[in-house]
């Protein structure tokens, strides 16, 4: 990976998580870690909708 598309990647994961220059190692990785909760509910509940759909097709 070369110097350029290093920096590109870390910039668009500061943007992404809203990370400033102030922030310190902990306040980025909880800002991190909380935005991976967030990622995982949103796609377990995905699921778990289309499941209970399927189920109701099935005892229909």
């Amino acid at each position: 990976m070369g110097i350029l598309t290093g920096s590109l990647k870390a910039r668009s994961l500061a943007t992404l998580y809203d990370i400033k220059s102030s922030d310190n190692k902990s306040a980025i990785k909880n800002k991190i870690y909380q935005h991976f909760q967030s990622v995982v509910r949103e796609s377990l509940d995905v699921h778990i909708e289309q499941e209970k759909k399927s189920l109701r097709h099935t005892l229909v």
